[in-house]
């Protein structure tokens, strides 16, 4: 089932001019094996959870170059998730109503209430972490690099601009990709029949023998039975 969560977060973000996307996504799949091997193995995982800390991990991974680290520290560091979802319905009332978000948008609220870099909790030091990340390649020792954030600063970005795109990702993607997620994978465990079909399709898929039992995207395209899985999950609940 590690095979969905790949190929949902590459249909996410499928730039074809950003050579470490594809890497950087596998990258944090081995991690989410890793965890789930050595921490796992034989106890009671909350697979929701998981997918949340594998998202944030990749997202950030493709955002700024590195991962958030939710994976490695196998807990939701500076309670994000808690965080982002006790604001939840505020964010559902400010995109239904625009005077509502005039409220949230003044420059008072955003003085009192908005996330700050400076913050130890919540939004705050993924903030910081974009700062930072996004600061190392305008630094006068920046080295230009064929990611996400390295294609932002060639297409000429500002600094400000760089972190604010950067940060969209991260709000924009987490929520919805971790969806995806669970509701496939909830979907998959729940009903044998299919699961047994794609794992009859996945073990014939000529991965035996080769050194990654990832599969590549475009491996990925030619699985019939696992595209009408992914694209049935996020039909019955879209993200």
């Amino acid at each position: 089932m590690l095979v969905e969560a790949a190929l949902i977060c590459k249909l996410q973000y499928n730039g074809r001019d950003i050579a470490t996307l594809e890497p950087d996504v596998d990258a944090r799949i081995e991690d989410l094996v890793d965890l789930i091997r050595n921490k796992y193995s034989g106890d009671v995982m909350d697979l929701a959870e998981i997918m949340r800390y594998f998202t944030l991990d990749v997202l950030s991974t493709v955002a700024f170059g590195r991962p958030f680290g939710f994976m490695a520290a196998n807990s939701d560091l500076w309670d994000y998730g808690k965080t982002n979802a006790a604001f939840m319905p505020i964010f559902a009332l400010q995109a239904n109503h625009g005077w509502l978000r005039r409220v949230f948008a003044s420059p008072f609220m955003q003085s009192v209430a908005a996330p700050k870099v400076t913050d130890t909790m919540g939004i705050g030091p993924a903030l910081a972490f974009a700062r930072k990340a996004v600061a190392e390649r305008y630094g006068p020792d920046a080295k230009p690099r064929k990611d996400m954030l390295g294609h932002f600063v060639t297409k000429g970005l500002t600094q400000t601009q760089c972190e604010a795109e950067a940060n969209l990702q991260i709000i924009a993607g987490s929520d919805s990709t971790t969806g995806a997620l669970r509701c496939t994978l909830f979907l998959l465990i729940a009903n044998p029949v299919a699961y047994g079909k794609l794992r009859s399709e996945l073990e014939g898929s000529g991965r035996e023998g080769k050194p990654s039992s990832i599969l590549t995207y475009r491996e990925a395209q030619t699985l019939p039975y696992l595209s009408a899985c992914i694209f049935e999950g996020l039909r019955m609940y879209p993200p």
